[in-house]
């Protein structure tokens, strides 16, 4: 973690754990409005690129390892790749993010329920360290058939805590 991340900021999210995932993020043209840097609705198409690079890089290094079970079309583990929906998000936005200015996501899980899982994300200039905003999402875990919560599985448990480097629970 960079000095400038262990700073004390207002922020009702509570960051507990290193980042083990970074996606470079490219800010783009139509990201930046009228007051000239990034308009705070697209900090979530960021932190949405995040979530999807985070569970394809836990998939990918679960199947390198040989964990998972149950295969399914495409090459995909079922077991590793359940369909997840937002419930709750809960965004601080920490400075303003400008258009020439190269920043990134960090994403990690920080606990793992039954049936859902808290996601911490931060977008952080690469340039500086210096945090932009900080978000915690809980994910729940759905059948994409009924649309009933599920368990999450063994494997992506497993997986998660392979992926983070510690036991996640």
């Amino acid at each position: 973690m960079k000095q400038s991340e262990s700073k004390k900021c207002h922020t009702t999210v509570e960051v507990r754990h290193a980042f083990r995932h970074t996606l470079a993020l490219q800010v783009r043209f139509s990201d930046v409005d009228r007051m000239g840097h990034v308009n705070n609705n697209v900090y979530f198409a960021y932190f949405d690129l995040g979530k999807t690079d985070y569970f394809s890089a836990v998939q990918s290094m679960a199947i390198a390892a040989g964990q998972g079970g149950e295969a399914r079309r495409g090459g995909a583990d079922e077991s590793l790749s359940q369909p997840v929906v937002a419930a709750n998000i809960n965004c601080d936005f920490l400075a303003p993010i400008h258009p020439s200015e190269p920043v990134e996501v960090r994403t990690q899980i920080d606990r793992i329920g039954s049936k859902s899982v808290v996601m911490i994300q931060a977008i952080v200039s690469s340039a500086t360290g210096e945090m932009k905003a900080l978000c915690a999402t809980t994910l729940v875990a759905v059948d994409q058939h009924t649309g009933a919560t599920v368990e999450i599985s063994l494997a992506l448990r497993a997986a998660i805590s392979a992926f983070e480097g510690r036991p996640v629970e």
